[in-house]
């Protein structure tokens, strides 16, 4: 009832109907099925859709795995959960729009080598922790629904041309921290929390390093960054 699947010995899986639950085959989240066709019969609880392994288990809809024949380069989330690494170092993804109704897991999307493009139009949508980092070509990061909350070293290490932040609330320990920025970051009035080092050794950021106590301490100057993030 239960599958482990170690990837590197086969090229294509055809489960049984009798599998209720599949785990990862190891610590980082990454399924492997990148490198398999998959196909299920008459199984209740997974299906398989445009190269995207589902769970449906519980009825919740949530995409475990993305196999080799995954091949949609724009990607438009709705009403789903993504599991832990799913598309980690996806080469197919060019770009990823979360609408209502999504939750991310860790390292979802990171290391994604062609990714040039996020946008959060969603209220009250999470960015896992380490959701995107190491992604280096990233030329939009636009994250606009009310009340957004950035995890833990969501953005890590990653390279983006452009940052919007102008939904966001919170911006967790070290989200943005060693990224590098081309245009200046634009803190907007309705952040209420920056953790620590949040934008560390962020190039191109509004504040550098200890942002936290920028930020915190100045709400006057806070407020005024963020009118200025709307003109």
């Amino acid at each position: 009832s239960t599958l482990f699947p170690y990837t590197t010995l086969f090229r294509s899986l055809a489960d049984p109907s009798s599998v209720e639950e599949m785990s990862f085959s190891n610590g980082d989240g990454t399924t492997y099925f990148d490198t398999m066709n998959v196909r299920f019969v008459d199984n209740p609880y997974f299906s398989s859709e445009g190269g995207l392994v589902y769970s449906t288990k519980d009825g919740v809809r949530t995409i475990f795995a993305a196999t080799k024949e995954f091949s949609t380069p724009d990607l438009v989330l709705e009403d789903v959960r993504v599991g832990e690494g799913v598309f980690r170092e996806n080469a197919v993804l060019r770009s990823v729009e979360f609408r209502a109704g999504v939750i991310i897991g860790k390292s979802a999307f990171a290391f994604c080598p062609n990714l040039k493009a996020v946008k959060v139009s969603a209220a009250g949508f999470s960015v896992a922790e380490r959701a995107f980092n190491e992604c280096k070509a990233l030329e939009s990061v636009e994250i606009s629904g009310e009340g957004c909350i950035v995890g833990k070293y969501a953005f890590e290490n990653a390279i983006i041309a452009r940052l919007d932040l102008s939904g966001v609330t919170k911006v967790e320990d070290w989200a943005f921290s060693m990224v590098k920025v081309d245009e200046p970051v634009c803190l907007p009035s309705s952040l209420e929390y920056v953790g620590e080092f949040a934008f560390a050794q962020a190039d191109g950021a509004a504040y550098n390093g200890w942002v936290s106590e920028a930020v915190l301490c100045q709400r006057s100057e806070e407020r005024r960054v963020g009118k200025e993030c709307r003109s």
